[in-house]
C-alpha cells in the first residue's frame, strides 16, 4: 500500500491488517539524507522500524580489504549481494570463501553504522 501521509499509514497498518504501510516521503527520506552525507550509499531502506543501507564501494589498489574474503566483510554484520569483479565479470550472493581483488566493486547491504565504519579509512 502506498500512502503520502505517515500517521494514515500507521493507521493503515493498525486497523486495516497491512503488514506494511509507509508514505512515499518515509521511503524516500533514508536515501536522500544517505546520499547527501555518505557519496557511496546508493539505496536506503526500511525492514519494519530497522533502516539499512546498500553501498558499491570500489576496492582500490592497497586497500584493507584488498586480498580478505567476502566472509571478512560478513563477519561484520554485513551482507555482501554482489560482486564485480574488474573485468566485469558478475557473482551474486558470493560464497564467504570468495577472495576481493583490487578493482572489485562490491554491493554491500547493512546497518548504516555498519556500513560507514566499513568505508572509514579505506
Amino acid at each position: 500500500m502506498r500512502l503520502f501521509n505517515d500517521a494514515l499509514a500507521d493507521r493503515a497498518e493498525k486497523f486495516l491488517g497491512v503488514q506494511v504501510a509507509v508514505s512515499t516521503s518515509a521511503i524516500a527520506a533514508p536515501a536522500l539524507v544517505a546520499a547527501a552525507v555518505r557519496r557511496f550509499v546508493a539505496h536506503a531502506f526500511y525492514v519494519g522500524e530497522h533502516l539499512f543501507h546498500v553501498a558499491e564501494i570500489t576496492v582500490d589498489e592497497g586497500s584493507r580489504w584488498m586480498e580478505r574474503t567476502v566472509g571478512d566483510l560478513e563477519r561484520r554484520a554485513l551482507s555482501i549481494v554482489l560482486l564485480r569483479r574488474s573485468d566485469g565479470r558478475v557473482v551474486f550472493h558470493p560464497t564467504p570463501t570468495e577472495p576481493i581483488k583490487a578493482g572489485d566493486t562490491l554491493v554491500i547491504v547493512g546497518e548504516p553504522d555498519k556500513v560507514a565504519a566499513l568505508t572509514i579509512g579505506r
